[in-house]
């Protein structure tokens, strides 16, 4: 298991690939309607198996998955 503290900063190209995949979990979330479910758990887990699905394809640490995410939704990038 890799630790927070384990992680070394991401490349470039990286950040790229990762702003990437963010890009397409919203894309994907917003066209199957993840936004309008009423259960925030039931979210949370459509999230989290796409965050680990494009995780375990592309070798590319969840946390900064998830940390694009939310910098894209909060109009940071």
């Amino acid at each position: 298991m890799i630790l927070e503290r384990d992680m070394k900063p991401q490349s470039e190209m990286e950040k790229i690939a990762t702003r990437r995949i963010a890009k397409a979990i919203i894309e994907q979330a917003d066209m199957e309607g993840w936004r309008k479910l009423k259960d925030e758990s039931e979210v949370a887990a459509k999230v989290s198996q796409a965050v680990a699905r494009h995780s375990s394809q592309h070798g590319i640490h969840p946390l900064f998955i998830k940390s694009s995410i939310m910098r894209i939704q909060r109009g940071m990038e």
